[in-house]
């Protein structure tokens, strides 16, 4: 149960990683592309304050895109802590349910031993009854 808990916990966090790499991946194509249009909008500016107008906005852009991708990375990572935290938190969960299962098992079988005994004792019990009841018919009858 506890192993089946850790390799489930081990498949969450890799397929969050997995995730985050197909992420970074886009975060890198999104930034080539940026980088061409760059590119593409520096050839275009010439003299004219029509093309100097949209290099600005294409910047602007640029830095509102680059600011978003770094508050997304941001979350990543503060999800990636998180999840970090609650596996070490489950991990020690997991470990103290155990040592409270040895614990309840150990008790259990010294329960059981114990009834056990006394079973022993009670069939002793009741042999000797019924040593004594014969006893007492014999001697009855010796009487009679």
């Amino acid at each position: 149960m506890v192993a089946e808990e850790i390799r489930k916990l081990a498949n969450t966090s890799k397929e969050s990683i997995e995730k985050i790499s197909i992420f970074l991946a886009s975060i890198k194509s999104k930034s080539n592309q940026v980088r061409g249009m760059i590119g593409k909008v520096s050839e275009a500016a010439g003299s004219s304050s029509e093309k100097t107008d949209k290099v600005k906005n294409a910047f602007t852009q640029i830095s509102t895109q680059t600011t978003n991708l770094s508050e997304q990375v941001k979350t990543i990572d503060q999800l990636i802590k998180e999840l970090q935290k609650s596996s070490a938190g489950i991990t020690n969960e997991v470990t103290n349910i155990s040592a409270a299962t040895q614990q309840n098992t150990a008790s259990v079988q010294e329960i059981l031993s114990r009834v056990y005994e006394q079973n022993q004792q009670i069939t002793n019990i009741s042999i000797g009854f019924t040593e004594l009841h014969n006893l007492m018919n014999d001697l009855e009858q010796v009487n009679e």
